[in-house]
């Protein structure tokens, strides 16, 4: 064979055997489609009664970070989950909710994440991911 011909073989059999391509990354899916994909503010408020909400550092506080607040769902005065999510294939989905939190007078504005999925009915959680919390 001539040279040409082993040149126009390299560069032409690497395309030629590789198959269809596969994606680089996995499928998401969204709730928008799926009403189950998100939980209910009562299954919301049931899974955060009991968390722990941490507090990020106060000005005027040497930059230091006050205490864990416990989480009591009696004391969560507003709650709004997102009827909205993602996930991506086999993981639980992630859906956001904000959530104004009464701490004997001191009131905070949270926005988390929770990770959740149906399990034969019920919803699972899997997750509590506290995007960030603000001192009313």
């Amino acid at each position: 064979m001539s040279g040409r011909l082993w040149l126009i073989l390299a560069l032409t059999l690497p395309a030629l055997s590789c198959g269809p391509g596969q994606p680089s990354q996995p499928a998401v899916d969204t709730a928008e489609k799926n009403s189950d994909a998100w939980p209910t503010d009562d299954e919301v408020r049931e899974y955060l009664d009991g968390k722990t909400l941490p507090l990020a550092a106060e000005p005027g506080n040497d930059g230091k970070q006050g205490p864990p607040i416990t989480i009591r769902k009696a004391n969560i005065i507003a709650l709004e989950v997102a009827q909205s999510g993602a996930h991506v294939s086999g993981e639980p989905w992630s859906t956001p909710a904000t959530f104004i939190y009464d701490d004997q007078g001191t009131k905070y504005a949270v926005e988390v994440r929770v990770s959740h999925r149906k399990v034969a009915g019920k919803r699972a959680f899997f997750g509590l991911d506290v995007t960030r919390a603000a001192k009313q």
